[in-house]
C-alpha cells in the first residue's frame, strides 16, 4: 500500500533562489528577512528565509512553489531575477537592489528530485 502510495503522489513544483549581500542590512533594520507572500504574478517567490552562512557571509534563500514556480519558470532568468529583487526593494528597502550574486535551481528540471520536496496526494 505505501509504494502504490507513493507511485501516485505527484511531486510538486518548486524553485529555489539565494541571493548574497555585503551586509545584513535586514538585519541592521530589525527584520528578520523572513518574508511570507500571498499568489501574484508581480512576486515570483512565497516565501524567504535569513540565509546567513555560519561564517558571517549574509544571504536570503527564498522560494518559488506550486503554480508560481509553473508561471516563473517559464520566464527568462534575468526577467525572474529582476522581479526577485524588485520585490525584495519592497519589502526590505533599496539596499536589496545592491546585491553580490544571485543563484537559482528550478528543481523541476533536476534529474533525479523532479520537482519538489513536497508531494501532491491524488484524489
Amino acid at each position: 500500500m505505501r509504494e502504490f502510495l507513493t507511485q501516485n503522489m505527484p511531486v510538486g513544483h518548486m524553485m529555489k533562489f539565494i541571493i548574497t549581500y555585503q551586509t545584513a542590512f535586514w538585519k541592521e533594520k530589525g527584520f528578520s528577512g523572513e518574508i511570507v507572500t500571498g499568489s501574484s504574478s508581480e512576486c515570483p517567490f512565497c516565501i524567504t528565509y535569513d540565509a546567513t552562512s555560519p561564517r558571517g557571509n549574509p544571504a536570503l534563500v527564498g522560494f518559488f512553489a506550486g503554480h508560481l514556480a509553473s508561471h516563473w519558470s517559464e520566464k527568462e532568468a534575468g526577467e525572474r531575477r529582476e522581479a526577485v529583487v524588485s520585490s525584495l526593494v519592497k519589502y526590505l528597502g533599496p539596499e536589496a537592489a545592491v546585491y553580490i550574486h544571485y543563484e537559482e535551481k528550478d528543481w523541476a528540471k533536476e534529474d533525479y528530485s523532479g520537482g519538489c520536496p513536497v508531494n501532491v496526494m491524488a484524489p
